[in-house]
Protein backbone atom coordinates (compact mmCIF):
# COMPACT_ATOMS: atom_id res chain seq x y z
CA UNK A 1 0.00 0.00 0.00
CA UNK A 2 0.92 3.66 -1.20
CA UNK A 3 1.89 6.14 1.76
CA UNK A 4 0.21 9.67 1.08
CA UNK A 5 3.65 11.14 -0.54
CA UNK A 6 4.09 8.10 -3.05
CA UNK A 7 0.50 8.53 -3.70
CA UNK A 8 1.44 12.42 -4.61
CA UNK A 9 4.07 11.66 -6.69
CA UNK A 10 2.30 9.08 -8.62
CA UNK A 11 -0.39 11.62 -9.21
CA UNK A 12 2.42 13.71 -10.05
CA UNK A 13 3.58 11.67 -12.66
CA UNK A 14 0.01 10.98 -13.60
CA UNK A 15 -0.75 14.54 -14.26
CA UNK A 16 2.59 15.14 -15.89
CA UNK A 17 2.02 12.24 -18.39
CA UNK A 18 -1.61 13.25 -19.41
CA UNK A 19 0.06 16.76 -20.22
CA UNK A 20 2.84 16.01 -21.94
CA UNK A 21 2.22 12.54 -23.84
CA UNK A 22 -2.24 12.46 -24.42
CA UNK A 23 -1.30 9.89 -26.89
CA UNK A 24 0.73 7.74 -24.76
CA UNK A 25 -1.97 7.76 -22.53
CA UNK A 26 -5.50 7.40 -24.84
CA UNK A 27 -3.80 3.99 -26.20
CA UNK A 28 -2.56 2.78 -22.61
CA UNK A 29 -6.25 3.21 -21.35
CA UNK A 30 -7.15 1.67 -24.64
CA UNK A 31 -5.45 -1.22 -24.11
CA UNK A 32 -6.74 -1.67 -20.58
CA UNK A 33 -9.95 -1.80 -21.89
CA UNK A 34 -9.56 -3.99 -24.49
CA UNK A 35 -8.17 -6.42 -21.91
CA UNK A 36 -11.64 -6.75 -19.98
CA UNK A 37 -13.15 -6.82 -23.37
CA UNK A 38 -11.53 -9.87 -24.17
CA UNK A 39 -11.90 -11.57 -20.82
CA UNK A 40 -15.76 -10.67 -21.41
CA UNK A 41 -15.81 -12.82 -24.74
CA UNK A 42 -13.64 -15.74 -23.69
CA UNK A 43 -15.97 -16.32 -21.22
CA UNK A 44 -19.00 -15.74 -23.13
CA UNK A 45 -17.82 -18.45 -25.84
CA UNK A 46 -16.93 -20.97 -23.36
CA UNK A 47 -20.07 -21.01 -21.17
CA UNK A 48 -21.93 -22.12 -24.45
CA UNK A 49 -19.29 -24.52 -25.07
CA UNK A 50 -19.68 -26.22 -22.28
CA UNK A 51 -23.32 -25.97 -22.45
CA UNK A 52 -22.92 -27.91 -25.92
CA UNK A 53 -20.52 -30.40 -24.57
CA UNK A 54 -22.72 -31.14 -21.52
CA UNK A 55 -25.95 -31.93 -23.55
CA UNK A 56 -24.37 -33.88 -26.26
CA UNK A 57 -24.47 -36.27 -23.87
CA UNK A 58 -27.95 -35.61 -22.47
CA UNK A 59 -29.96 -33.70 -24.95
CA UNK A 60 -29.21 -32.21 -28.55
CA UNK A 61 -31.32 -29.25 -28.30
CA UNK A 62 -29.46 -27.49 -26.10
CA UNK A 63 -26.36 -28.43 -28.14
CA UNK A 64 -28.10 -26.59 -30.78
CA UNK A 65 -28.80 -23.83 -28.58
CA UNK A 66 -25.06 -23.77 -27.23
CA UNK A 67 -24.05 -23.54 -30.88
CA UNK A 68 -26.12 -20.69 -32.05
CA UNK A 69 -24.98 -18.85 -29.08
CA UNK A 70 -21.32 -19.40 -30.00
CA UNK A 71 -21.55 -18.55 -33.51
CA UNK A 72 -23.54 -15.01 -32.76
CA UNK A 73 -20.40 -14.15 -30.03
CA UNK A 74 -18.26 -15.24 -32.79
CA UNK A 75 -20.17 -12.59 -35.05
CA UNK A 76 -20.25 -9.85 -32.39
CA UNK A 77 -16.72 -9.97 -31.91
CA UNK A 78 -15.85 -9.89 -35.41
CA UNK A 79 -18.22 -6.80 -36.16
CA UNK A 80 -16.51 -4.95 -33.37
CA UNK A 81 -13.07 -6.03 -34.14
CA UNK A 82 -13.84 -4.54 -37.66
CA UNK A 83 -14.68 -1.20 -36.35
Amino acid sequence: MLNDAERRRLAEIESSLRTNDPSFVRRFEAQRRLRGRHVVAVLVFLTPLIVILASLVRDTAAAVVGLVTCAVTVGLWLLRRAE
